[in-house]
C-alpha cells in the first residue's frame, strides 16, 4: 500500500516491487521540494516498530563517522577523534549512539570499514579483515557506498543484501541505489541533520539536494524506513561548517605534470631514455597522483593548508627537477654530433612545410611540421632558413624571444633574453661536450664562450635551450669560427708545420 501526502511518500512493497525506477520515483519527488519526505517500507517482512514523527527510540544524540581513514564521534556538537578500540568500545553498547554512518567502497552485500569489511558473505575475496553485520548496532545506519540501496531488482539475491540484513533487525536504512562518488561530506551533512533532530526523510532529501547541486542527473539516496522517524532529540546540533581549502596552486600544477609526462613519452618514443632520466620520471610519477587527488575538492577539503603546501611544494620540486634532467638528456644528444630531427624525424609522418618568411628578409625561411606516428606523443616544429640552415625547434607554443648570438675577438657572445616564469635554459655548443654549457641567466644577460675553448674550429653551431611549463626550445645559431692567433690546427700538429703567422679573424658567416 502507498502512502502519499502533499508532503510524505511511502511506498510500501514486496521486495521485488522495490526497484530502482521506484526509488528514483520517489526521490526525484521529494527532490522537488525541500520539505518533501519520502521512504520504502517491505510489506512481505512482518511488522517492525515504526517511530513516528516527534518520537525518539533512544536518547543518546552521538553520532559515529567511519571511513578508511579515519573514525569522528559527533557529540554535544563536536568532533572527536577516535581509535579503533574507542569504535568497538562504542558499538558494544546499542544505547551509545543514534546513528552510524559509514563511507567507503561498497556494493549491495558489504561496505568498507576502516581497515575492514562488513560483509554478508563470509567468503567474499576481499583484501582485508571480515566483519559480520552483527557488530553494527544502532537505530539508523547510513551506507554512504555505491549501491548498498539496490534491491528488488538487484543481481545480488536478498539473503545477501545489507540493507535487508540491518532493516529486518529494525534499523532504519539510508544508502544509495546506485554508483556514487562517495564523499565524507554526506556523512557530515548526515550528522548535522540528525543531532538537530530533523527527521531522516528530511535529512536524505537534503543529501539528494547537495548531491543534485553538483550536476548530478539522479538523485541517488533512499530511506529503507518511515521517513517521519527522528533517532535522536535535539539537544547540540552539530553545525558542520564545510571547509574550502584552496587548491588552486594544486590545479595549476597538475596541468604542468600531464604536459611534462606527455613530454617525457614524446622523448621515450625518439630513442631509449637514460636510467638518470627513467629514474626522475618515477619520482615524478611517484608524487604526481596524491597532487592529482588534491585537485579533487572533496579531498583537498580534508587537509589543513600546511598538508596541502607539502604536497604542492614536493610535486613542484619533482616536475623542475624532471624538466632538468630532460634538457640535459636532449643536450646531451646533441653535444654527441646528432641533430634532434635525426631522433624525431624517422617516428613521424612526412613533414609539412610551409613558408614563414617576413619581409624584408634575404633569404626565404620555412617551418616544418612533424607530426608523430603515436598520437599519443606530441608534434615537433622546426624553423630552418635557406641561408642560415636551422634556426629552432619546439614543442607545445612557438617561441617569442630568441637569443642573439655573434663572433668576437676572442669570444663567441650570446645575448639570452629574460626567461619567463618557471623556464630554465642553458647554452652550449653542438657536436663537443668539452665546453661546458652555462646557465641562462633568469633575468636576461650576456653569455660568452671562449674561442680558445672551442675544440675545433670553422664552422660552429651554439645552440641555446629553454624549457617551460608547456613548452620546450631549441635555438640554434651556426658561426664561422677561425683559429685564434698563435694556435695550431690538427692538420698542422700531424705535418709538423708551424704555427700560422699573422692574426686570424673570428667571423660570423654569412
Amino acid at each position: 500500500m502507498n502512502d502519499c501526502n502533499s508532503s510524505v511518500a511511502i511506498f510500501s512493497g514486496t521486495w521485488k516491487q522495490l526497484t530502482v525506477k521506484t526509488q528514483h520515483a520517489l526521490s526525484a519527488w521529494a527532490a522537488q521540494h525541500p520539505q518533501r519526505m519520502c521512504g520504502l517500507i517491505q510489506s512481505d517482512l512482518p511488522s517492525l516498530t515504526d517511530f513516528g514523527a516527534g518520537e525518539s527510540p533512544c536518547s543518546a544524540s552521538d553520532v559515529l563517522l567511519i571511513d578508511s581513514t579515519r573514525n569522528i564521534l559527533i557529540r554535544r556538537g563536536k568532533e572527536i577523534a577516535c581509535s579503533a578500540a574507542d569504535v568497538i568500545s562504542l558499538l558494544d553498547d546499542p544505547s551509545a549512539l543514534a546513528a552510524i554512518a559509514i563511507t567507503g567502497h561498497g556494493a549491495e552485500s558489504y561496505i568498507q570499514f576502516g581497515s575492514g569489511w562488513i560483509s554478508t558473505d563470509p567468503d567474499p575475496r576481499l583484501p582485508g579483515a571480515i566483519l559480520s553485520p552483527d557488530v553494527i548496532r544502532a537505530p539508523l545506519l547510513f551506507l554512504n557506498a555505491c549501491s548498498c540501496l539496490r534491491l528488488g531488482d538487484s543481481v545480488v539475491p536478498r539473503q545477501y543484501s545489507l540493507a535487508d540484513r540491518f532493516y529486518r533487525r529494525g534499523t532504519t536504512v539510508v544508502g544509495a541505489f546506485r554508483n556514487i562518488q562517495t564523499s565524507v561530506d554526506a556523512a557530515r551533512l548526515f550528522a548535522e541533520g540528525i543531532t538537530a533532530g530533523a527527521p531522516v526523510g528530511e535529512i536524505v532529501n537534503r543529501l539528494n539536494a547537495e548531491v543534485l547541486s553538483r550536476q548530478a542527473l539522479i538523485p541517488p539516496f533512499q530511506l529503507l524506513g518511515v521517513p517521519q522517524r527522528r533517532v535522536a532529540p535535539a539537544k547540540t546540533a552539530y553545525a558542520y561548517v564545510r571547509a574550502k581549502q584552496d587548491n588552486s596552486a594544486a590545479l595549476a600544477l597538475a596541468g604542468q605534470i600531464s604536459w611534462v609526462e606527455q613530454l617525457h613519452h614524446t622523448i621515450s618514443n625518439w630513442f631509449e631514455p637514460s636510467a638518470r632520466l627513467a629514474q626522475s620520471f618515477l619520482e615524478l610519477k611517484r608524487v604526481a597522483r596524491p597532487l592529482f587527488e588534491l585537485c579533487h575538492p572533496d579531498i583537498a577539503n580534508l587537509l589543513a593548508p600546511a598538508e596541502i603546501g607539502i604536497l604542492v611544494d614536493g610535486a613542484t620540486d619533482a616536475v623542475v627537477h624532471h624538466r632538468n634532467n630532460i634538457l640535459l638528456e636532449l643536450q646531451q644528444k646533441i653535444q654527441t654530433g646528432r641533430w634532434l630531427e635525426s631522433y624525431y624525424g624517422s617516428v613521424s609522418n612526412p613533414r609539412r612545410s610551409r613558408s614563414a618568411s617576413r619581409r624584408g628578409e634575404l633569404a626565404p625561411t620555412m617551418v616544418h611540421l612533424y607530426e608523430p606516428f603515436n598520437a599519443a606523443t606530441l608534434p615537433v616544429m622546426r624553423l630552418d632558413c635557406c641561408a642560415r640552415g636551422t634556426l629552432a625547434e619546439w614543442v607545445g607554443p612557438r617561441p617569442t624571444g630568441r637569443p642573439k648570438m655573434r663572433v668576437g675577438i676572442d669570444n663567441v657572445v650570446i645575448d639570452v633574453p629574460p626567461l619567463k616564469n618557471a623556464e630554465i635554459g642553458a647554452v652550449f655548443v653542438h657536436r663537443t661536450s668539452d665546453v661546458g654549457s652555462q646557465a641562462w641567466p633568469p633575468g636576461g644577460g650576456r653569455v660568452s664562450i671562449p674561442v680558445a675553448d672551442i675544440p675545433f674550429h670553422g664552422r660552429v653551431t651554439v645552440v641555446a635551450s629553454v624549457i617551460g611549463e608547456r613548452s620546450l626550445c631549441f635555438f640554434y645559431s651556426t658561426l664561422f669560427v677561425e683559429r685564434p692567433y698563435g694556435s695550431a690546427s690538427t692538420a698542422d700538429s700531424a705535418t709538423g708545420a708551424g704555427p700560422s703567422n699573422g692574426p686570424v679573424r673570428a667571423s660570423k658567416r654569412k
